[in-house]
């Protein structure tokens, strides 16, 4: 691992942030439920950090339509181009040993509050989503809790 100078290395990375565009920011702390399936985790980050195009891909693989997804993740970009502070799973149910259920809260600084809503399943030995929903609102959301 390379190592800096006290009096180089700080300067030196600000630097570079600053001319190649990339924010220096924390990274979103998200809470879990006991019990969690470590993939899915990795796919509410990809959301929490602000990758939505990886985000999306994974869950609108066999869900959605490609015009959909784009609008979804334009309008996030636009509205949370940071991504967010901090995710907490707050239900979860175990349908059947391979179908989860889950509601999660997505929150950035200063900003409405964003929900994800997803029924996931594992087919072929894959997490795949057979349903989800993503809104501000949690009423709309809430909706889909079965």
């Amino acid at each position: 691992m390379a190592k800096f100078r006290d009096s180089v290395g700080p300067s030196l990375l600000i630097l570079f942030c600053i001319w190649s565009g990339t924010a220096l920011r924390a990274q979103p702390t998200c809470q879990t439920l006991q019990n969690s399936v470590i993939e899915l985790e990795a796919v509410k980050y990809l959301l929490a950090s602000g990758d939505y195009d990886n985000f999306f891909e994974f869950v609108s693989a066999k869900t959605s339509n490609e015009i959909q997804t784009r609008q979804f993740v334009e309008e996030l970009k636009r509205v949370f181009p940071e991504g967010f502070l901090s995710c907490s799973t707050v239900m979860s149910e175990m349908k059947s040993p391979r179908i989860i259920e889950e509601l999660v809260i997505f929150e950035g600084e200063g900003e409405l509050p964003f929900f994800l809503y997803w029924l996931v399943a594992v087919f072929k030995e894959e997490w795949t989503v057979l349903q989800y929903q993503v809104s501000t609102e949690f009423k709309e959301i809430s909706e889909y809790w079965k």
